[in-house]
């Protein structure tokens, strides 16, 4: 199956896949039932909506990121912004992958509105054809999975929480987190014995334009990701770590959508909000650390 046969209300996908699935309640298997709900060996169901997503939520989710900052960071994707960060993730993939047949499953943990897992998507499945490449991508806002859906990929959509992931052990062979927040322990339970996790995290130069005017002549108007770099080492052997450092061309429009995308925006004074949407960078720098891990050693 190509990443473009599956449309959206299609069950096929979550058919053929049910057994991936675990309770997010009880963590008993699941099945697909008249192919409109996933029901556990406990009864606990979960029905499909009609465009095509399953929502495995247990409470009601509390979160800043809305649909305005969703149908941003797609357009700012759509514009090609992220792309040397995708690309590299892409072929950082492509090199960790052991045969060009068979079949690969990646979780994209925190996919917003799905437009960094569709990418990659699509530049695996025409660089290694060969390869059943599913993706499956989760995020706590119900938003973004209905935004998710519409991409015409091979993909299964679900609004749900990382600390109670709903997939049963070991089940993937990659597990992307991409600027997003992550929960390792749920990741760690999930990744295949030769899985790989990749984490991109912003490096010191991220959206440094945008900083120093958010945050001048503050302590946030540096930034520094070893803390993160940090733990994420306490939970995974690190095998490789990549710098991505680029810069992209801005118009008005995309200025705007990138002020309006990026969580830096939250805490600064409205009124430099403003003056950053209203500034005319001609260029805003992008810089993302990529780093690489495996399931710790037994013997450590």
């Amino acid at each position: 199956m190509s990443t473009t046969d599956k449309q959206p209300g299609d069950a096929s996908l979550f058919f053929r896949y049910a057994s991936m699935f675990a309770c997010p309640i009880c963590t008993t298997p699941m099945q697909l039932v008249q192919g409109k709900s996933l029901v556990c060996a406990r009864r606990h169901c979960f029905d499909m909506a009609k465009t095509g997503y399953i929502s495995l939520l247990v409470r009601s989710p509390k979160s800043k990121y809305d649909k305005s900052l969703f149908k941003a960071r797609n357009a700012v994707n759509a514009a090609g912004v992220f792309d040397p960060l995708l690309d590299r993730i892409s072929e950082g993939m492509q090199e960790r992958i052991v045969s060009q047949t068979g079949s690969i499953k990646m979780l994209d943990a925190g996919c917003g509105e799905g437009s960094h897992l569709s990418r990659i998507l699509n530049r695996l499945a025409g660089q290694a054809p060969a390869i059943d490449w599913l993706g499956v991508g989760v995020d706590l806002s119900k938003e973004g999975i209905r935004l998710a859906v519409r991409e015409n990929v091979q993909a299964i959509w679900c609004a749900a929480d990382l600390a109670r992931c709903p997939f049963a052990d070991k089940q993937f062979d990659f597990v992307l987190s991409i600027c997003s927040p992550s929960n390792y322990a749920e990741f760690g339970r999930m990744l295949a014995d030769e899985g790989t996790v990749i984490k991109a995290v912003p490096a010191s130069g991220y959206l440094r334009e945008l900083r120093e005017l958010l945050y001048r002549e503050t302590a946030r108007q540096d930034y520094s990701n070893e803390r993160v770099v940090e733990r994420f080492g306490r939970y995974f052997d690190l095998i490789d770590t990549e710098r991505v450092t680029y810069k992209a061309a801005m118009d008005p429009l995309l200025l705007e959508q990138i002020v309006q995308m990026t969580p830096l925006a939250w805490g600064a004074p409205q009124e430099l909000v403003r003056e950053a949407t209203a500034e005319r960078f001609a260029e805003i720098t992008f810089d993302f650390d990529i780093m690489y891990g495996k399931q710790p050693r037994r013997d450590q």
